[in-house]
């Protein structure tokens, strides 16, 4: 009776043993399984994004608005969109700042979405044009400078443009005079002289014979 009694509680000790065992590790196994899930999601979305900065211009000519221009040619679609983060560097990416997101106007730095509107979704193939609104103390300064923007899975996008900065005009040569021609003289005739009368040489023998007849 004794050896009934202790197998029936070593099969009750097993079962709920089973139990706890199984309570325990499922769940761990169930997290498990989604992390690598969320893993494979995350890694896939950032092979899958891709981004090129298209154009960037300075508006308005106080060096207080850029408006950029970016292009998802990835094979997935970048949001929320208001989470990117955007960058104006210096050209040489040795200085720059953050600017945040907003879409209603502050007094201090920020961005904003133009297109495509109202929606905070950037679909792939599309183009996403942005509008940087500075501080009115910190506009531009002349030179090369670059917008960047990074996605939320830390994919970058980058796109530089120029402000202030003139072209320096090649000059035009200088004419040089062209001396005045002299003109030319005009030829003074050389006059022919007058051919003289050959001297009439009269012989002394005719002049003799002609005496003779006059007497």
């Amino acid at each position: 009776m004794e050896k009934v009694i202790v197998a029936g509680l070593l099969i009750i000790a097993s079962i709920v043993a089973a139990v706890l065992a199984i309570t325990v590790l499922a769940p761990s196994s169930v997290d498990s399984k989604n992390s690598i899930l969320s893993s494979n999601r995350v890694a896939n979305s950032f092979v899958g994004t891709n981004i090129d900065g298209l154009n960037a211009v300075p508006d308005g000519g106080n060096g207080l608005a850029v408006s950029a221009w970016f292009k998802n040619v990835g094979s997935v679609d970048v949001e929320p969109v208001s989470a990117i983060d955007v960058f104006l560097l210096a050209g040489d990416r040795l200085s720059g700042r953050y600017i945040p997101y907003s879409d209603t106007p502050t007094s201090t730095d920020r961005w904003e979405v133009i297109l495509p509107e109202d929606s905070d979704v950037w679909a792939r193939g599309e183009t996403l044009l942005i509008r940087l609104t500075l501080e009115t103390s910190s506009p531009l300064s002349a030179g090369r400078h670059m917008v960047s923007l990074t996605t939320p899975n830390g994919v970058t996008g980058d796109v530089l443009f120029e402000y202030g900065l003139m072209s320096t005009p090649t000059p035009a040569p200088t004419a040089v005079p062209t001396p005045p021609l002299a003109p030319t003289p005009t030829p003074t005739p050389t006059p022919t002289p007058a051919p003289s009368s050959a001297p009439v040489v009269v012989w002394e023998g005719l002049k003799g014979y002609l005496h003779g007849l006059c007497f």
